[in-house]
């Protein structure tokens, strides 16, 4: 009996189809995103194109695999009816209509997180980070019209060309044959190769999309189905062992002896941290960046101000427990939803409660929002307030929660009653999308280009609403302010690095102006908790990944995770890790973008492996910590 391709050609067909689907979205997100974009000719297009043609084949195959199992089985007759076609092709659309509106999301979506979505994402609609998402849903659905019409489009072009390549379905002679099963088998074990990316050692994980490009085009390469279906699985961190524990220093173990730097007596410094949404350093007019910001800029002038701050990560998720415990993000999932959250640590809160301190952590967002209540629970936290908390209903923004400048008022208003030693932290919400301010605040030439600096005047006038008013209290001058973000917002400027993606301000301020200056010292989220510590007097071991950046006796660097890829950032060098082997590496001080890899560079290479050593050490750490919970040390 003669064997009739057809069959088989419309299923590779089919394919095609798909693969042209995922190459429009990657050109839609690289035109979109462009200014985090590295590029420097067309052929850097071309390549990020062919080299993401992998990854879209394997996810490709991975979402269609049942749908093709089911094409390729021998039905005969029955194959050809009417309700079994239909099955397939409501199959082959649902399915592939999901993850093609999941990289259609990802489109707008990445400007904030800067990584391809992942498994995590999924948190924001099963309310685990809050159910804002639905609040803001009508926002996005009219802000982002034209990226939904992009989606109809394609759902049109999938399901118009599946009718057109399956037309001839029942003319297609299909019968079952013995010769048909080798075939099948051979095309079943030509796509599990493809899934997992060849026949290489290890199947195709996000951390193979740096191959051949730089960290920051990664995302640029991976698709958003690659990435969410490869970090689905990815509940637990590796157990490590570069080096025995007799080769650590004091500067690497991560149990610190916090020494005071001041004496105060038996009067205490009363602490407030404020977390100010996605505030990037490029945006302070400090800085000359492009915000305005005249009151954070005087209050700077009063301060101790570090001019290399980093952010751990790149959301709020992650930088609260960064600055509050000194727990960086060093995983795929972000600490507070990972398996090892209900792991036993210490934070600034637990561990200024036998002094005496009460601690309260305020947000102006629904209590339940990216799970900040269970997280400021555990971290020993005496009170939360929340949008719940607040008296006045009619001062909701619409989208997060209450309108800072009547929230942290409200903070100030429950310090008053607070006892003194106490510990407060927030975190401000509007700047953040969808940008909005009170319709009575008036902002000077608004950006239609970039709108988060529209509400950068109005989260300054804010902070000055809050130390105007804190600063008629009696417990002001008795009191240490923070000032940083919680992570970084969008990109403005078009001079851009991996490195900016991570740069906050950071700035020590105590009303007695007895603290001012500046510093060129590098310092992580993670190095507040002990930072402060030692400013109040605390004389203890502690458990912190960070530093006390009031000593030099250790390396100050820079340390965060993404896509699989750890990048270091020290006073001269910037290098990029994959957890095996240095990929990248650059002297960021001469090179500001990044462009001149050095990893080849046989006069650096002591230097590339002192600093491997220095990332290999702080993994091991940081992993074997979280799997055996060892967070926590009840030395005095």
């Amino acid at each position: 009996m003669k064997f009739n391709w057809g069959h088989l050609r419309s299923l590779f067909y089919l394919y095609v189809l798909l693969i042209v689907i995922y190459t429009l979205l990657r050109i839609v997100f690289m035109r979109y995103n462009a200014t985090d974009f590295d590029i420097t000719s067309n052929m850097d297009v071309f390549k990020t194109i062919v080299n993401g043609l992998r990854f879209d084949l394997s996810s490709i195959l991975l979402c269609n695999l049942l749908f093709s199992v089911l094409w390729l089985l021998p039905f005969g007759k029955w194959w050809k009816s009417k309700s079994y076609q239909l099955s397939l092709k409501i199959l082959f659309i649902v399915v592939n209509g999901f993850f093609i509106l999941l990289n259609v999301i990802d489109i707008v979506y990445f400007p904030f997180v800067k990584k391809r979505m992942q498994k995590d994402a999924f948190l924001f609609f099963t309310g685990d980070k809050g159910n804002e998402v639905y609040t803001l849903l009508p926002t996005i659905l009219l802000q982002f019209w034209y990226i939904w019409l992009f989606l109809i489009i394609l759902i049109y072009l999938m399901i118009k060309f599946y009718d057109k390549i399956t037309t001839n379905i029942k003319r297609i002679p299909f019968h079952f044959n013995w010769f048909y099963m080798p075939i099948i088998l051979l095309i079943l074990g030509l796509e599990l190769i493809g899934i997992r990316g060849g026949l290489q050692l290890r199947p195709l994980a996000v951390i193979d999309a740096s191959h051949g490009t730089s960290i920051q085009n990664i995302p640029y390469v991976l698709n958003s189905t690659f990435s969410i279906i490869r970090t689905w699985g990815k509940k637990s961190i590796e157990e490590k062992h570069f080096y025995n524990e007799s080769a650590f220093n004091e500067c690497e173990k991560p149990i610190k002896s916090i020494q005071p730097i001041e004496n105060h007596g038996s009067k205490k410094l009363n602490v407030v941290i404020i977390m100010v949404e996605s505030l990037s350093k490029s945006y302070l007019s400090w800085y000359k960046g492009s915000g305005n910001t005249p009151f954070l800029d005087s209050l700077m002038r009063h301060s101790y101000v570090f001019n290399n701050g980093f952010a751990n990560a790149r959301e709020s998720v992650q930088g609260v427990p960064a600055v509050l415990a000194s727990i960086p993000s060093w995983m795929d999932e972000p600490f507070i939803f990972s398996k090892y959250a209900s792991n036993q640590f210490n934070s600034i809160a637990s561990i200024t409660k036998p002094y005496g301190y009460k601690s309260y952590f305020f947000h102006g967002a629904a209590r339940g929002t990216m799970g900040f209540y269970a997280f400021t629970n555990l971290a020993g936290f005496d009170k939360y307030y929340s949008k719940t908390d607040y008296p006045d209903e009619s001062h909701f923004d619409g989208a997060w929660g209450i309108w800072d400048h009547h929230f942290l008022p409200f903070m100030v208003d429950k310090l008053n009653k607070a006892s003194q030693p106490f510990f407060a932290a927030t975190l401000t919400i509007n700047t953040h999308h969808p940008f909005k301010t009170p319709e009575d605040f008036k902002v000077n030439n608004p950006s239609e280009k970039y709108p988060i600096l529209n509400t950068l005047p109005y989260a300054d006038a804010s902070l000055k609403a809050f130390f105007e008013l804190a600063a008629k209290q009696p417990w002001f001058p008795n009191t240490l302010f923070v000032i940083t973000a919680d992570h970084t917002g969008p990109k403005i400027e078009d001079v851009h690095t991996t490195m900016d993606d991570y740069r906050i301000p950071i700035l020590f301020y105590k009303p007695d102006n007895s603290l001012t200056g500046y510093s060129d010292s590098i310092i992580n989220q993670i190095d507040i908790m002990p930072a402060i510590l030692s400013m109040i007097g605390i004389e203890k071991k502690i458990f912190s990944f960070g530093q006390n950046i009031w000593e030099d006796s250790c390396p100050h660097f820079h340390l965060d995770y993404k896509s699989g890829i750890y990048q270091y950032v020290d006073y001269k060098y910037c290098l990029h890790f994959d957890g095996t082997k240095t990929i990248a590496v650059y002297d960021w001080k001469n090179d500001l973008q990044l462009r001149q890899n050095l990893v080849n560079h046989a006069e650096i290479a002591t230097i590339i492996e002192i600093i491997e050593t220095r990332i290999k050490k702080n993994i091991q750490v940081f992993n074997n910590s979280m799997i055996y919970n060892k967070m926590l040390t009840d030395a005095k």
